[in-house]
């Protein structure tokens, strides 16, 4: 069993599975970990490699600006066989690959599950790719160099949000951070911001409302203190780009002092 969470891994190098490469684990635990910028020199698994893993489960993880060599599959993870594995509640940003930019299933694999993630800005191929049967449901699609169902070759439902811009505090088609310091958070607030992929997964919250879609929804990771509101600004966490300053928040009053204050992801 490996289990490994709440890890920064980023800017890394290798031939298969840039950050990470699990080989026959069973009941692999990748959870709450943040891999950007890492990559392949071979064809697979610009961030994560999995072989022939029986029961994984990768879940609130953030994959960004990972890729493999031109002409490679899974820029953001690679899957070569295995049995049952469950991906769900990662955020799946800005990755390279020409076969599954986001994800690739090899054929040969079965019982795979992706749930409550959000993929976008990957590009070289479709989101989703692969030979292998996939439950896909629940999930969100945004300018992965296509539209509507072309986002995945498993298809698209009424349960996923397609071609919905997620709103994120510091990722989108002017701003694009990385590792270390991206949070890769989505701009909402019940009330005053309306965010498309906020409540829209098909599980609850702690709080007993539907989750969110990406790494920061869903009721299991130990990343951070979702619900806290350290500052006091009336912000939760997982919607505060400083949860330390209570002048630094979504909307704030941006003013010259060096300091992202509003969470737009520029400063001043």
């Amino acid at each position: 069993v490996e289990n490994i969470e709440n890890n920064t891994l980023y800017d890394n190098i290798a031939a298969l599975g840039g950050a990470l490469h699990s080989y026959a684990g069973g009941d692999a635990s990748i959870t709450g970990n943040r891999l950007c910028g890492n990559e392949a020199t071979s064809l697979f698994g610009g961030g994560i490699y999995l072989d022939s893993t029986t029961g994984a489960v990768l879940e609130n993880n953030i994959l960004a600006n990972n890729q493999v060599a031109s002409g490679g599959r899974g820029g953001g993870l690679y899957v070569g066989g295995g049995t049952g594995a469950t991906f769900r509640q990662n955020t799946v940003l800005g990755n390279f690959a020409t076969g599954g930019a986001g994800y690739y299933f090899t054929p040969g694999g079965s019982g795979f599950s992706v749930q409550h993630s959000i993929f976008a800005y990957n590009t070289g191929g479709k989101a989703l790719s692969g030979g292998a049967g996939a439950q896909v449901d629940h999930n969100g699609f945004y300018d992965n160099g296509s539209t509507g169902t072309s986002h995945s070759s498993f298809g698209v439902d009424g349960s996923d949000v397609v071609d919905l811009d997620p709103l994120f505090m510091d990722y989108n088609d002017t701003v694009q951070a990385d590792c270390p310091t991206g949070q890769f958070k989505l701009l909402h607030k019940k009330g005053v911001f309306s965010n498309p992929y906020a409540d829209a997964g098909g599980g609850t919250e702690e709080d007993l409302t539907a989750n969110d879609l990406g790494a920061y929804g869903g009721s299991d990771s130990s990343k951070v203190d979702w619900y806290g509101n350290g500052d006091g600004d009336d912000f939760a966490a997982r919607y505060d780009c400083d949860d330390t300053a209570s002048s630094i928040y979504p909307a704030a009053t941006e003013t010259c002092n060096g300091i992202d204050d509003d969470c737009d992801g520029l400063i001043d």
